[in-house]
């Protein structure tokens, strides 16, 4: 799992469905790196963890999914956040 940083806003959107590349493939929006698990790990993200699938549980319309973390490591930057609708940033208090 990849946390994006507040300057990876194209990239969140190509996710989301809401920009689309040339290729149509999500993963040529950005450099990536591949994991022990295989999980791709976004460079430059502000954070990133490397989880093997533990159990997954549906509710509702979603899926959940849980993981054991195998490797974690924080980058630079401050977090992406998305929220009604719109990107904002972590403040202090």
């Amino acid at each position: 799992m990849n946390v994006l940083s507040d300057d990876q806003r194209q990239i969140s959107d190509v996710f989301a469905g809401r920009v689309k590349t040339e290729t149509g493939d999500r993963f040529a929006c950005g450099a990536w790196l591949w994991q022990v698990t295989g999980a791709p790990v976004l460079v430059g993200a502000a954070a990133h963890f490397d989880c093997r699938l533990e159990a997954s549980h549906d509710h509702g319309s979603h899926r959940v999914f849980v993981g054991q973390v195998v490797d974690a490591k924080a980058g630079r930057g401050a977090p992406l956040v998305y929220c009604d609708r719109s990107y904002g940033r972590v403040a202090a208090n």
